[in-house]
This record gives structure tokens, C-alpha cells and sequence, in this order.
């Protein structure tokens, strides 16, 4: 889909998968008006394969006493994860995962910001929110491949997933609940070298994740 939206009265949105796409203007998911106090936004799991003017999560009007946690925010396209264009309080806003292959990771209030230590400091919130791939399956399956998801913070009306299993503690972030395997680790990220190369040899660093249940050695 192009647009999906939540209404200005009070919103419970929670567990579910959003995709979206196209190479024009498109929001995975936006709220339209300002949303009542109360609203929930909750282990959403957000696929933003839009490659033009693509936001994953965006509030077109302020916001005060609403909640935004535990979901992921991913725009594999280039998109930006986060767009607020105007101020939101009194918000208990955390513990999210966004991630982009572009340059701007949040629009909020007239100002981008490219990491999330400088978006929670604008926010005044966000301070356990992180940048990382949830490596979905696929674009038609959002289980997620990387642990470090596995850190969200339990909300007591979300108590089971979208397949009904029960949240574990932390929860993970998004729809659905990660299951280690025993012996898992994985490549996060290419740390070493960034371009442009600066010489014709270059130290090569990866950022090495566990995401089993078993210590490495």
C-alpha cells in the first residue's frame, strides 16, 4: 500500500505489519489529525520499501499524552523512519528500533536529525530507542534476524504477540517475538573501510553481534 492511517480519536494500534512502496510520496503509516490522549501505537513492525519521498512513520498535527514504543521502523528504501511536523508533549515515546540506507533518520518539528542520540535530546524522550536492520526474512515476512531487538519494554495491554505467543521479558520490538538459536552470530555491519577510500590499503572492520543464546569463544 502507498498510505495507511490511524483516526484523531483514541487510537490502540498495535501488532501489526505495514509495507509499503513506490517511487513518489509515501507514508507507511500516518496520523492525519491530532491524535486523543490516550492513543497507542505499539509493536508495529514498519517495511518502508519506498524509494522516492518515503517516510515509515509520520504525525502530520501535535500530539500530548500518547505512547509510541517497542516498534521498528525500517526504510530499506532510503526513506526517513520518523517525520513529526510539529511538536508533540508529554509523550512516553521509546524503546523503538528505526533504520534507513539513507542519510536522514527522523524530521522533527522543522529539523532532521541523522542519529538517534540527537533526535531523543530534541524529543526529550527516545533515550532507549536505537539504529539497527532488523534483517526481516523477507518483505512479506517481518520475523526479525538480529538480537538486539530482543530489548523493548513490556506493555501490559500488549501481552502476546501476533501469533498469540507470549511477550518475554524484555519484549522484542515489533510484531513479532524473537527465538534464539543456541549458536548465532552474525556480521551487523561493515565498521571499516567508508567511502571515499582514503589509500589503496584499508584495515577492514566488522561489528560482530551474538544473536544465540550460547556465549562466543
Amino acid at each position: 500500500s502507498r498510505n495507511n492511517s490511524v483516526a484523531a480519536s483514541p487510537t490502540f494500534f498495535v501488532n501489526n505489519y505495514i509495507t509499503a512502496y513506490g517511487n513518489g510520496t509515501t507514508k507507511a503509516l500516518q496520523a492525519f489529525h491530532t491524535l486523543d490522549p490516550g492513543s497507542v501505537i505499539a509493536h508495529n513492525s514498519i517495511n518502508q520499501l519506498g524509494t522516492g519521498n518515503a517516510t515509515g512513520l509520520y504525525f502530520e498535527q501535535s500530539a500530548d499524552d500518547i505512547t509510541v514504543k517497542n516498534n521498528i521502523i525500517s526504510c530499506a528504501g532510503g526513506g526517513i523512519p520518523l517525520q513529526v511536523d510539529a511538536p508533540l508533549t508529554n509523550i512516553d515515546w521509546d524503546y523503538n528500533c528505526y533504520y534507513t540506507t539513507g542519510n536522514v533518520l527522523a524530521s522533527y518539528n522543522g529539523s532532521t536529525y541523522s542519529d538517534v542520540n540527537s533526535l531523543g535530546v530534541a524529543m526529550s524522550s527516545d533515550a532507549n530507542s536505537i539504529e539497527e536492520n532488523p534483517y526481516y526474512v523477507s518483505d512479506e515476512d517481518y520475523t526479525i534476524n538480529n538480537s538486539l531487538l530482543k530489548a523493548g519494554a513490556a506493555i501490559a495491554s500488549v501481552s502476546n504477540d501476533i501469533d498469540g505467543a507470549l511477550r518475554s521479558s524484555p519484549p522484542t520490538m515489533g510484531v513479532k517475538e524473537f527465538v534464539f538459536c543456541s549458536n548465532d552470530a552474525g556480521v551487523g555491519s561493515i565498521v571499516n573501510p567508508v567511502t571515499p577510500l582514503s589509500s589503496n590499503t584499508n584495515d577492514i572492520t566488522v561489528q560482530l553481534t551474538n544473536h544465540g543464546s550460547n556465549s562466543l569463544s
